[in-house]
């Protein structure tokens, strides 16, 4: 019986890594992703953020008539054999920074496919000289899962 199946104590080890195999995925605890590829990083990109999930990358370009004011555009990538659902981001700026137009994401959902990103374009202008910091929150749900993500990029 399951019970006995669980507790047994008894057995070689590569069963007992079996069985515990078999009770994560029936109670939902075995929560590793299979990586679907490693993605290479765009052309004149930063990694902002990378886990087993997403890999988010940055491009940014100076305005060259304007040096206060900077266009970022980040790609997510899905990294997981798996979708990604209800996929959100929010950025939190210094004062001393304006997000001009921040358009929403297109889509809700990161897709399985690493050939084309989840795209979003900041523009920002600076009003003062201070550092740039940008804290951004990611919150996404794998199979069933909410996941939330924390990190300053610079």
């Amino acid at each position: 019986d399951l019970l006995s199946f669980v507790m047994n104590d008894k057995g070689d080890q590569q069963n007992n890594n079996k069985h515990s195999n078999y009770l994560d995925d029936l109670l939902g605890l075995n929560l590793k992703e299979k990586v679907v590829q490693e993605i290479t990083p765009p052309p004149n990109s930063t990694e902002l953020f990378n886990n087993n999930h997403i890999v988010i990358f940055s491009q940014t370009q100076t305005n060259p008539q304007d040096p206060n004011q900077i266009a970022k555009r980040l790609l997510i990538y899905n990294k997981c054999s798996t979708q990604i659902t209800n996929f959100m981001i929010f950025h939190q700026l210094p004062t001393e920074y304006l997000i001009i137009e921040k358009p929403d994401l297109k889509t809700n959902c990161v897709t399985i496919s690493n050939a084309k990103p989840l795209e979003q374009i900041l523009y920002i202008k600076r009003t003062a000289s201070i550092r740039f910091e940008m804290k951004t929150s990611v919150r996404y749900n794998v199979n069933g899962q909410d996941f939330t993500v924390n990190f300053i990029s610079n």
